[in-house]
């Protein structure tokens, strides 16, 4: 019985001890499977939930500073528009990429009618001043984002600029082929004024559009282009045919291309409307415009795709190229209107955000210092960096995969027709104290 009495405490010490170490390596256990999922639900949740707004403090998607400087992004209105119209996209901008924007105060409202060729000149004017001012902020480039006419004139200006430092540039519903449709008059000369040349446009349109007075004075009259007259076109519009590669200026041609394909990425965007002709409530006509397809020579019916067009088939200005290097996005959301590439929250953060904060290097540049390697495979844009990183595939022809490190997580964030991110975390606290406690339910039981 002694003996009996004397192993009691011993036999209790040991169970206690086993129901100590059980409950805490179960504890343990699911504090290090919470652990492991809950950053990337919250990701998941922050980017791809319908209803999720950004706040301005919003840093969900934000990128480390000391690994990724996100390139400022400049962002350009369109017609009788002005840097107001872009309050909303700079800001979802900026939430999600800690970006720095510029929404350039630059021919707003009426000014943004006069002819394009003297708008190239004046963006070109306010970028160059806008960089100078502020040299350290703009050393790794910029990225630009412009709706509507503002699509067409930035890519003007980046063809413009022998010393632009265009990393990606996006074209939101940019009329990069021109105008043309009776319903695109019909919406152009509603707009125009009962004096000057708005007036002369309005009352005698197929007759004065391409007009050296017209074509010198309203940029309307520098976007339309008459299929069923390609050669007047060529000949009289004197902005299209310039930055389209088609004039016989050979040496200008060949300047303008190059600083095309001095891009890294370029992207555009424009809603699929069918066999409307109309990108929604706007002027812009065809919609397929907005990804270089256009009606074909002769023709006021029939509408060819970009791989048809001369400037493609020919490579007049460098779309060939730049597709063939991967490094040309078209894409052709169903419906999104001409006016959500700016204004509707979900339309941005599906089509637009993906293309923006890519740290990769300029294609003919060698790597940025921080990053362990940089690549710009024909169909593939890859950037990689010494951390650790999880594995994305997806069926885009041309995917951009762009990491970063957050808080002590590595984020990777892959740009594809529905925008995706997935985590991979590293030693955080959090994990810290769950092994802890895994460790700690181990010493326990077999002390």
């Amino acid at each position: 019985m002694a003996h009996k009495m004397e192993s009691l405490p011993v036999t209790n010490s040991i169970g206690i001890r086993a129901r100590i170490g059980i409950c805490t390596f179960l504890l343990g256990a699911a504090l290090l499977l919470i652990a492991g999922t809950s950053n990337d639900s919250f990701a998941s949740h922050r980017l791809e939930s319908a209803a999720a707004k950004p706040a301005a403090s919003d840093s969900a998607r934000r990128l480390d500073t000391t690994v990724c400087m996100p390139r400022p992004v400049f962002l350009m209105h369109g017609l009788q528009g002005n840097s107001k119209v872009n309050n909303q996209i700079a800001a979802w901008i900026r939430s999600a990429y800690g970006s720095k924007t510029i929404q350039m105060q630059i021919l707003e409202d009426t000014m943004s009618v006069i002819s394009l060729n003297q708008q190239v000149e004046r963006v070109a004017k306010y970028i160059r001043s806008t960089v100078a001012e502020d040299l350290d902020s703009f050393s790794s480039g910029y990225d630009l984002v412009c709706h509507s006419q503002g699509g067409l004139l930035c890519r003007a200006v980046i063809e413009y600029m022998d010393d632009h430092k265009v990393h990606t540039f996006i074209s939101l519903a940019g009329p990069q082929m021109g105008l043309y449709g009776e319903a695109v008059e019909n919406r152009i000369t509603s707009t125009l004024g009962n004096d000057g040349l708005g007036f002369l446009l309005k009352f005698s349109f197929w007759n004065m559009v391409y007009s050296p007075m017209m074509q010198a004075g309203l940029s309307v009259a520098n976007m339309w282009h008459d299929p069923t007259r390609s050669d007047t076109h060529e000949k009289d519009n004197q902005f299209l045919p310039k930055y389209n590669g088609l004039t016989a200026d050979f040496t200008g041609n060949q300047k303008r291309k190059s600083n095309f394909l001095r891009l890294a990425k370029a992207v555009f965007l424009v809603g699929d409307f069918g066999s409307a002709s109309l990108d929604g409530p706007s002027t812009m006509g065809p919609w397929q415009t907005g990804v270089f397809g256009f009606y074909k020579k002769g023709s006021s019916t029939e509408i060819i795709p970009m791989e048809q067009t001369k400037e493609y088939m020919e490579d007049t200005f460098g779309l060939q190229t730049l597709k063939e290097a991967g490094r040309l996005i078209l894409k052709t959301p169903p419906g999104v209107t001409h006016a959500a590439w700016v204004h509707d929250y979900n339309t941005v953060r599906l089509h637009v955000l993906p293309y923006l904060g890519d740290c990769s290097d300029f294609p003919t540049s060698s790597p940025r210092g921080r990053y362990a390697t940089s690549s710009m495979a024909p169909s593939t844009t890859s950037e990689t960096t010494t951390e650790a990183v999880s594995t994305m595939t997806t069926s885009e022809t041309m995917t951009t995969t762009m990491t970063a490190t957050r808080s002590g997580t590595t984020t990777t964030m892959t740009t594809a027709m529905t925008t995706t991110m997935t985590t991979t975390t590293t030693t955080t606290q959090a994990e810290w104290l769950c092994w802890f406690s895994w460790m700690w339910g181990q010493f326990c039981w077999y002390s």
